[in-house]
């Protein structure tokens, strides 16, 4: 998975409290696509952790972390889409049950005209229609 670095433009991240680490944590994950209110939050958990990281070390653990971020967000807006899905699904069986009922209706009226013209054809056997 390849991470928007350079190409985006930088995040300004403005949290109570920041530090200069905590803000550049902030930006750099936003260089990698993480929006800036989750940069936030996470720049304040991963400050402590950036302390005393080579360079490589710190880039590994962003890069991890955008993408996990990556990931969740992937995996939400699936969740979005088949809770669509499943709503546009409902509304089509809602639907069905609806025509059922109405086709349950019209032959239960059917039915009735054929049980009348039952009785009517046994009362008028012998009679000769012309």
């Amino acid at each position: 998975m390849r991470m928007k670095r350079e190409a985006e433009e930088p995040v300004h991240c403005v949290t109570e409290g920041a530090t200069p680490g905590r803000d550049r944590i902030c930006e750099d994950l936003g260089r990698r696509g993480v929006p800036p209110e989750f940069a936030e939050a996470l720049s304040q958990l991963l400050e402590t952790r950036a302390l005393g990281q080579s360079g490589s070390e710190y880039d590994a653990m962003l890069d991890g972390v955008a993408a996990a971020y990556g990931a969740e967000r992937s995996t939400r807006e699936e969740l979005h889409r088949n809770l669509r899905e499943l709503q546009e699904l409902e509304r089509l069986m809602g639907n069905f049950v609806g025509e059922l009922s109405k086709l349950d209706e019209a032959l239960e009226v059917l039915a009735a005209y054929v049980r009348r013209m039952r009785t009517n054809s046994a009362r008028h056997k012998n009679q000769v229609l012309h």
